[in-house]
């Protein structure tokens, strides 16, 4: 049963809007227009609009923002709006990595959608949008938030399924400006305090599923020291040792240097073939376990066993299912099925008309 939606006048009160700073970044100027005029008459009036993403980025990076709904297709700037909205939420760009965003696309498909729930928005609102609908998220996302998690190249809300799964990453509450004003309870003190604690706990989960990933995909080049594989150890490896060297206080120096190293090392590894990469990943295992022991101090190193072995299977799952060789044979097995529904439907066509 579906629930109803939440009202804005359910969790924000009119005296408070004005309280709430939106960017609102839209190509096409009569639907800026339409969003900024529904907005106003909600009494969200603190609005500032662009049509152009390097404005965006400068006025998130020049303001402190709550909420950034953002055209998935803006031109200007560097890259694209969701890599924007990447490095926002890896703190590149503004003061706040968890201020609220809400992307709007226009009739998206597949691949697009992909991307989008990748790169770490709230939600995704589908245009032609009912300005409405925009409103109704907005009182949502005030209402209750999801917590965030972080691993590989994600950062952002928690979208998995409630189902309970094997060695799943517990996730963070991060802050939520939004809320804080709806409720009358902000205060920029307190914003920087919990800012902080979230980023740090943002980090550490971060630190912790890279480097238990690294160890899964070092087994599974021992295994199988495909090409495919010993470039993904190699890219896992460098985003670590940047996290690492982007972070590095007097704290982590150690961490940070070892995984420079380890990058060297998994760079060797997938420019060498045959004997080379196997003499080259000799050198992986004990630095791997020198990281391990760095950063997952909380747990036994037997602990950790069934969940590399666990994460090992799923990388070799999806770098076979990925592998040109087994796209070949798909595509093949598809021809095949499609000329033979050719046939039989010709068999059939012509049974029926004897």
């Amino acid at each position: 049963m579906d629930m109803m939606p939440i009202r804005l006048d359910q969790v924000l009160t009119p005296n408070r809007r004005a309280d709430i700073s939106i960017v609102l970044a839209e190509r096409h100027e009569n639907m800026r227009q339409l969003l900024v005029s529904a907005l106003i008459a909600q009494r969200l009036s603190l609005i500032t609009s662009t049509g152009e993403l390097d404005r965006v980025e400068s006025l998130i990076d020049q303001g402190e923002h709550d909420i950034l709904v953002l055209d998935g297709g803006l031109p200007g700037g560097e890259g694209s709006a969701f890599d924007l909205v990447r490095k926002i939420r890896r703190g590149g760009v503004g003061a706040n990595p968890f201020m609220a965003i809400f992307l709007t696309l226009w009739q998206p498909d597949r691949e697009t959608v992909r991307l989008a729930g990748e790169c770490g928005a709230d939600a995704i609102l589908v245009k032609p949008l009912a300005p409405a609908v925009l409103v109704e998220r907005i009182a949502a996302l005030a209402a209750s938030r999801k917590r965030y998690i972080a691993g590989g190249d994600y950062v952002g809300p928690d979208r998995r399924r409630p189902n309970p799964r094997p060695f799943a990453t517990e996730p963070v509450d991060v802050p939520n400006t939004l809320a804080m004003k709806a409720q009358g309870t902000f205060d920029p003190v307190t914003l920087a305090e919990d800012l902080g604690a979230a980023e740090d706990a943002m980090r550490n989960l971060w630190l912790r599923r890279q480097s238990m990933r690294l160890a899964a995909l070092a087994r599974v080049v021992e295994d199988d020291p495909s090409d495919a594989a010993a470039r993904l150890l190699e890219t896992v490896a460098d985003d670590l040792a940047q996290g690492l060297i982007g972070m590095a206080g007097s704290d982590i120096e150690p961490e940070a240097q070892l995984a420079d190293t380890m990058g060297q090392v998994t760079r060797a590894i997938a420019k060498r073939q045959g004997s080379g990469r196997a003499r080259a990943m000799l050198l992986l295992p004990p630095m791997i376990e020198a990281l391990l022991a760095m950063i997952m101090t909380d747990r036994a190193r037997v602990s950790l066993e069934p969940e590399i072995q666990h994460m090992a299977s799923g990388e070799a799952e999806r770098l076979s299912a990925a592998s040109p060789k087994r796209i070949a044979r798909q595509r093949a097995r598809m021809a095949i099925d499609q000329a033979m529904s050719v046939v039989l439907g010709r068999q059939t066509f012509a049974g029926a008309t004897l």
